[in-house]
């Protein structure tokens, strides 16, 4: 059987965000590579607590969910169309469970620090904590996936994601408080006669942090709600990826910060 000509430019895409989706998710070993000296040194050899074993369940739920079951139903040849439903859902979820472990773990460790940021931080984060895997549920529901037939079909081809966006729609509200949040705290700060070095690290990562995944957020619901449907989750694993990079990230300058009263002069994300 022979491919459909109408059918070329939606594969020729699908192959394109698989190769992407790839490209992304080896992003995770090779920063945990790069950052291992350093995540053993102020993470592993701190004594065990709830906020530690949060954070590696954040920092590793990424290999599970991107690399097992993103790959899977990217690549693996025959399955069914329950099968990629039920595995795009479970993937959404675990995604969705390990940016709001990534949320959590950020939020705990900038309240430490800052008193004044913890109660709307906190309401925030019950709102993302309850409103989240509702939205989640909801917008997988009307999901629609195939399997083409057509020779070595490989993976799940998305016909319907449109509802996909309002997930990103929860993150980009959680997103855009959290980023005020962080910068009106710093700007009253700074009027007043600057930072100790430790909160300016806090505020300064923190608020590039948030930044950066509105920005995302952003794009996401563009792009599901202006290109066609294989783009739905184009921008999913370069965000979810990052949620836990970038994570880790703050969580280690902090950490160095604290241990040695010292700025660190290299970018800290």
């Amino acid at each position: 059987m022979s491919t459909p000509p109408e059918l070329l430019p939606a594969l020729q895409h699908e192959r394109d965000i698989s190769y992407w989706a790839v490209s992304v998710i080896f992003l995770l070993p090779y920063d945990f590579i790069l950052r291992l000296s350093l995540e053993i040194q102020y993470i592993w050899k701190s004594p065990w607590t709830l906020f530690k074993a949060l954070y590696l369940i954040q920092r590793f739920l990424p290999f599970v969910d991107c690399f097992f079951l993103l790959i899977i139903f990217r690549f693996a040849p025959g399955l069914s169309e329950k099968e990629c439903y039920y595995g795009h859902r479970a993937l959404m979820f675990t995604s969705t469970v390990g940016v709001a472990l990534s949320n959590i773990v950020s939020s705990v460790r900038i309240w430490n620090f800052d008193s004044a940021f913890r109660h709307p931080r906190s309401d925030i984060q019950v709102f993302e904590m309850l409103v989240l895997p509702i939205q989640t549920h909801r917008s997988l529901t009307p999901l629609i996936v195939a399997i083409l037939p057509i020779p070595n079909f490989r993976g799940c081809f998305i016909i319907d994601g449109d509802e996909v966006y309002t997930i990103w729609i929860t993150w980009l509200i959680y997103d855009t408080s959290a980023t005020v949040l962080m910068l009106i705290p710093a700007f009253w700060a700074y009027r007043e006669g600057g930072l100790p070095n430790l909160l300016r690290v806090i505020y300064q990562d923190g608020a590039l942090y948030f930044m950066l995944m509105l920005l995302l957020s952003t794009a996401n619901i563009v792009i599901i709600k202006t290109l066609p449907s294989e783009f739905t989750l184009v921008l999913g694993p370069l965000q979810r990826v990052l949620h836990c990079i970038l994570t880790s990230h703050l969580i280690i300058h902090i950490r160095q910060v604290a241990s040695k009263n010292i700025v660190i002069e290299s970018t800290p994300l």
